[in-house]
């Protein structure tokens, strides 16, 4: 193996801790619904009425599952720009599913 030197090791390290920054970001979404309150990027699966809006959101607000119902009760689910998000609710695959 090269010897990379300090500053190939610390560079090398630097993509090492991105890299898992990167994969700890993407984790699997927080289930919310029925007496859990939904927050940005939560998976909704059954019944939700938001009491606040959803701000600041990043790449998505809200995930729904099939069969979920989505109240939003005049409250907004907003984003940090279109450079970081991109979607306000994410319905890609699912059926049944209602937002109001």
């Amino acid at each position: 193996m090269k010897n990379l030197g300090i500053f190939g090791r610390a560079a090398a390290s630097t993509v090492v801790a991105l890299c898992i920054l990167a994969f700890a970001t993407s984790a699997a979404a927080a289930p919310c619904g029925g007496d859990t309150p939904c927050a940005c990027g939560d998976k909704l699966s059954g019944v939700a009425i938001l009491e606040s809006d959803l701000t600041n959101c990043g790449r998505v607000g809200l995930r729904l599952t099939s069969g979920a119902k989505l109240d939003c009760d005049g409250h907004a689910i907003q984003g940090q720009g279109k450079d970081v998000s991109k979607y306000g609710i994410w319905l890609d695959g699912v059926r049944d599913a209602e937002v109001r």
